[in-house]
């Protein structure tokens, strides 16, 4: 018979040896998705208030995927960039990168394509927006959190560690 578990914090799989009269480990478990909190800023406004959010990563050695989805219930400050916490510190601190893909949802039911990048911060993420032809951050310009509003992404980037 085959017993075998994964430890939550060392994330080891266990498996029952009966030759052997013992557990042993076959080594980490990588892949596994686990929640994390995004934060999501613009301007002055920090950590806006979120009233339903699901955010997974899933982390294969240094590759690092995620998915997260945030409807809004506090706003956000005109004029300035929407800003979201990366699930772990990401290897390009420099030069713009593309890391994934995301839709913005309005308080008026208009869906805005946004690519996720990287490289102004390595703990941050910030989207530009393929709709508005810009050559600004999205939310600059363009869009003020508000109430109701969802803000969804799937993204894959290295970790730099």
């Amino acid at each position: 018979d085959c017993r075998e578990f994964v430890d939550p914090n060392t994330r080891l799989r266990w498996i029952w040896s009966d030759s052997e009269a013992a557990w042993v480990s076959s080594g980490p478990v990588d892949g596994a998705l686990t929640d994390w909190t995004p934060t999501v800023d613009q301007g002055a406004s920090t950590n806006i208030g979120k009233s339903s959010t699901y955010a997974k990563v899933s982390r294969v050695g240094r590759q690092i995927q995620a998915t997260f989805r945030v409807v809004f219930n506090a706003s956000g400050t005109a004029g300035s960039a929407i800003v979201v916490s990366l699930p772990v510190a990401a290897a390009a601190t420099s030069n713009i990168t593309a890391i994934g893909s995301g839709v913005f949802i309005t308080s008026g039911a208009f869906y805005i394509p946004l690519t996720a990048i990287i490289g102004v911060t390595s703990n941050r993420m910030q989207f530009v927006s393929s709709a508005l032809e810009t050559n600004t951050y999205f939310g600059v310009s363009s869009e003020t959190i508000a109430t109701g509003e969802i803000l969804t992404a799937t993204i894959a980037y290295e970790s730099a560690s």
